[in-house]
């Protein structure tokens, strides 16, 4: 059974390329088929960032697409375990689209009020248009920094809103730049402690996909 996770977002540089590596990569891991339709034709992200991996020979490969439209990226998905859709910024037909085809909604945010309340409207957004039901969306935030205090501060205004929102989280490191820049996916980085964590939040979106999908 295909499984399609939308990854998407109200601005850019929230970190959806990000995690729709880090899905596939360990979806891939875990001996699953793996696909990322990349849905921004303009920038390319995960598309570029497939080309490093293929020139690293980093191993598992994973299966890379750019798409204009959502529905022809579902339909090349035949044969495939998942489908991360990595959706482009400001493109709101588009989000509602991936949102429909989607078993599970991931919107990374990072931790300020502005990039928080765009996040948040975005959901609400989503729910209130009959797109998506709330227990169907994910938050997960992103190049947090080394405070604990403001990653839980924030989790908690999501929560508040009504939203799911991840435990685990990205904090910003140079780490994770730099196996992105090679090729490679957050638990791909050098250090055991940043793969460590970026590992957990791959288990703890799986896990909450699994959840509502069985539910």
């Amino acid at each position: 059974m295909l499984n399609v996770i939308a990854v998407v977002s109200q601005k850019g540089g929230a970190g959806k390329s990000t995690l729709a590596r880090l899905l596939a990569v360990e979806a891939a891991r875990n001996e699953r088929r793996a696909k990322i339709a990349d849905l921004d034709l303009l920038q390319a992200t995960s598309t570029n960032w497939n080309m490093r991996r293929q020139r690293a020979e980093r191993t598992p490969g994973i299966d890379v697409q750019t798409f204009g439209a959502v529905d022809q990226a579902v339909r090349s998905a035949a044969g495939f375990d998942l489908l991360v859709l990595d959706g482009a910024p400001h493109a709101s037909t588009q989000t509602a689209q991936a949102a429909r085809a989607a078993q599970l909604v991931i919107i990374p945010t990072k931790t300020t009020l502005d990039d928080l309340t765009a996040a948040l409207g975005l959901a609400r957004e989503l729910v209130s248009k009959n797109v998506i039901a709330p227990d169907r969306v994910l938050f997960v935030l992103n190049q947090t920094t080394d405070s604990t205090t403001e990653a839980a501060e924030a989790r908690q205004w999501l929560l508040k809103g009504g939203f799911p929102t991840a435990d685990a989280h990205i904090p910003l490191k140079t780490g994770y730049s730099r196996a992105l820049d090679a090729g490679d996916a957050p638990t791909e980085a050098k250090h055991p402690s940043l793969q460590g964590r970026a590992t957990v939040l791959a288990n703890e979106i799986f896990e909450y996909l699994n959840a509502i999908t069985k539910g």
